[in-house]
């Protein structure tokens, strides 16, 4: 998801998200009589929604391949960005693929991060409210280096000019992390 994305726009998302997954869900009890996972979960899929885009690749390959399934579209609602991404083993689902399969809309299902989401919301004027304290407070950190101190044993032709010492060392963000919202790496 996008950072910029308001947290309507990411809700609305993980709303559309968990229709489309309710909607794989029930293509899956219609085929989950079958031995293994097919293609024919698409046309139960498309019988739901026609229009949407749906790719399956049942991984040909050795034993780490991989079956995927992915899902967009106008008609649910999800771009390809945003749509719903399915991946699966293809030694787990040859040894249940029903069990693999639903453990997979499990972890696709997105209702509980909406639910936390929103939980999350009604802190949002509170922490707006830290937020502007700390960006406060890290400008007043900040006004402490204006003094335009240069040092007096910096050579003029190679550290004098002032851009170099305009900010505080990296010493000193270590040692007050927090204060310049300093990560060490």
């Amino acid at each position: 998801m996008k950072e910029q994305e308001s947290i309507e726009q990411v809700m609305k998302i993980y709303k559309l998200k968990i229709v489309a997954n309710n909607a794989l869900r029930k293509a899956f009890e219609a085929i989950q009589h079958h031995n293994k996972l097919t293609k024919k979960i698409e046309s139960e899929f498309k019988k739901i929604y026609p229009n949407v885009c749906f790719y399956y690749d049942g991984g040909k390959g050795g034993m780490f391949s991989q079956t995927t399934i992915r899902i967009w579209g106008k008609e649910i609602g999800l771009d390809y960005e945003n749509g719903m991404f399915y991946c699966m083993n293809n030694s787990s689902l040859a040894e249940n693929w029903q069990k693999t399969f639903e453990l997979e809309l499990d972890r696709m299902d997105c209702s509980d991060s909406l639910e936390n989401l929103e939980h999350e919301a009604e802190h949002y004027s509170k922490l707006k409210e830290i937020e502007e304290q700390i960006i406060f407070l890290q400008t007043k950190a900040k006004e402490l280096k204006e003094d335009g101190y240069i040092p007096k044993s910096a050579k003029p032709d190679c550290r004098g000019a002032s851009h170099f010492w305009n900010d505080f060392s990296y010493t000193t963000k270590r040692k007050f992390p927090k204060t310049f919202n300093y990560i060490d790496r």
